[in-house]
């Protein structure tokens, strides 16, 4: 996350055309240090003190054209000081670029761990292909689901909005809906009280909902609405493949696999990406 922050950082206050360099090296200490380097919009002197300050603001012309620093900063120093590391930083002023410098103490490599068994087969883990309607406004985070979903042995059609996942139900029935919250025209608790008005009451929906609020007033909502399952982002797709499961197989006869699913979300989980 903090190298992450200050690449961001780099890239948003350095100009087209201006350059950015990354290097690392260990130290005669053991320590290891990276250094980050712009040629970008600087600091002023009177900032530097108060950089890692959250929401620390710099001259206006610079606020209005980049923005401030947000918490970005503030957390970075946080997490390397949790790590009893330590981030500095240096600029010869404005115009001038920038130069953010972590250390970090080394540690000894682990040892390899044992080879874990692999995955059954996506034909032996759904022997029924079931059809899930993937409802997400962000690309990259409805193609990733879409696609571990589809190694799982699904069907999966995705749909950006609320008029989208209607049309595509309309169009395509489903079996399972996995929608997040906060959509561009609505939200998945708009999206599944018209689904079930469009189907008939008659008709229960087995649907997730996937949001960045996870409070007990966020389930609540979710459960009035008529989701079954409440998941908070950053997802862990081994849950999600395990609530998928106990949605898609008869309660008289739960699979093996969906209860070793919950186990395996205890010891390992592959996390799908946040929406920024």
């Amino acid at each position: 996350q903090v190298l992450w922050n200050l690449i961001k950082n780099a890239v948003k206050f350095t100009p087209a055309n201006g350059d950015i360099h990354v290097s690392t090296h260990n130290d005669a200490a053991g320590n290891l240090r990276m250094r980050f380097s712009d040629t970008g919009v600087g600091i002023e002197a009177h900032v530097l003190p108060r950089i890692f300050d959250a929401f620390v603001q710099g001259e206006q012309c610079v606020n209005r054209q980049f923005g401030g620093l947000g918490l970005g900063l503030a957390i970075s120093k946080a997490l390397m000081e949790a790590h009893g590391g330590r981030i500095e930083v240096a600029s010869a002023g404005r115009d001038q670029g920038a130069v953010f410098m972590l250390s970090l103490a080394t540690v000894e490599a682990p040892a390899d761990p044992p080879p874990q068994p692999a995955r059954e087969p996506a034909e032996k883990r759904a022997t029924v292909q079931h059809r899930i309607l993937l409802v997400d406004d962000h690309e990259d985070t409805a193609k990733a689901m879409k696609r571990l979903l589809e190694l799982g042995g699904y069907d999966v059609r995705t749909a950006t909005s609320v008029a989208d996942a209607l049309q595509s139900a309309a169009s395509d029935p489903f079996d399972v809906l996995i929608s997040d919250i906060g959509l561009s025209d609505g939200s998945g608790l708009d999206l599944i009280r018209q689904l079930k008005q469009s189907l008939g009451h008659g008709q229960p929906i087995k649907a997730i909902a996937i949001s960045g609020f996870g409070m007990e007033e966020d389930l609540r909502k979710s459960r009035e609405a008529g989701f079954v399952e409440h998941l908070t982002k950053p997802v862990n797709f081994d849950r999600l493949e395990a609530v998928i499961q106990g949605l898609t197989t008869p309660p008289s006869h739960p699979p093996e696999s969906a209860r070793e699913g919950l186990g395996r979300c205890r010891r390992r989980g592959r996390w799908l990406p946040s929406d920024p």
